[in-house]
């Protein structure tokens, strides 16, 4: 395939999916563990800022319990909109999701770049059932935890 016809496909596609149609996608799931116990599954995200975040962010949020349940990472932000001269709009990452919903969220990745950024953790919990959700992490890694025989 030509330079030219890989440029046009690429044109395309952010024309039918949108800007994040690149991004790196991590998707997590409500999942009921006991009657009155919840995680959002995987409860363990590593995040590559080298490699990762080239091309944006999303998480994918689905909820296939009949209750309802909030994503919320302390220290992360939702991007609303990208408007570069002006700078990025964000919100404190903190999404309702209802029930047998799916929801997919830009995140704003500032945060997660840098070298200061690396071995952060941010914690992954239901602010609304604090005492029946098991909370997760994502961690920020370098490229180097690829490197390891």
């Amino acid at each position: 395939m030509t330079r030219r016809r890989l440029c046009l496909w690429a044109i395309l596609i952010g024309l039918v999916f949108g800007s994040d149609a690149l991004a790196a996608e991590f998707r997590w799931v409500a999942t009921q563990i006991a009657p009155d116990r919840a995680i959002w599954q995987p409860s363990l995200v590593l995040i590559d800022n080298k490699t990762d975040l080239q091309d944006g962010l999303v998480f994918v949020l689905e909820n296939p319990t009949p209750t309802l349940h909030v994503f919320a990472v302390h220290g992360l932000s939702a991007l609303v909109s990208a408007a570069p001269p002006a700078g990025d709009t964000t919100a404190p990452l903190s999404v309702r999701v209802g029930p047998n919903e799916t929801k997919r969220v830009r995140i704003h990745t500032r945060p997660l770049l840098g070298a200061g950024a690396e071995g952060r953790q941010f914690r992954v919990q239901c602010p609304i059932h604090t005492a029946g959700h098991l909370p997760g992490s994502i961690f920020v890694v370098g490229g180097s935890f690829r490197d390891i025989p």
